[in-house]
């Protein structure tokens, strides 16, 4: 969808969470790209899918207590870094094929995408780095 945002948000999260639950966070986009395909695009959940999916819960909520129980509490509110960072990879295919099959144009697809990350970059990024950070 936005990869300039998607960085932006994995790099925010090893700041505030750290490697190793950005990663649990990161492995995640498989599913932000799986779930609206099949509601949407008419993609099929097979076995496979499914016990992956369940497997990738199981596996974060155990790393999160893991976490908690070595390092003590830390806010919950930082692991949607990596989850947005991991939602917006994984949206970005179900809506790519969503827009290639109106417009099959590969090209202009990037162009559009680059485009887009380029802005998202700079204006919206920067007053959330302001807020998270506490300047203005």
């Amino acid at each position: 969808m936005v990869p300039g945002l998607a960085q932006q948000f994995h790099m925010l999260s090893i700041e505030k969470l750290g490697p190793t639950l950005t990663a649990v966070g990161g492995a995640f986009a498989p599913v932000f790209a799986a779930v609206p395909a099949i509601l949407f695009l008419d993609e099929a959940l097979n076995l496979q899918a499914a016990t992956g999916i369940t497997l990738m819960v199981i596996g974060t909520i155990v790393s999160i207590q893991a976490k908690t129980k070595a390092a003590g509490t830390f806010s919950l509110v930082f692991l949607w870094l990596a989850l947005g960072a991991a939602a917006t990879r994984g949206l970005g295919q179900p809506i790519s094929k969503f827009g290639l099959n109106d417009l099959p144009e590969p090209f202009f697809a990037t162009l559009v995408m680059v485009t887009s990350a380029a802005v998202f970059i700079e204006y919206p990024m920067s007053s959330v780095i302001g807020q998270l950070y506490g300047s203005s």
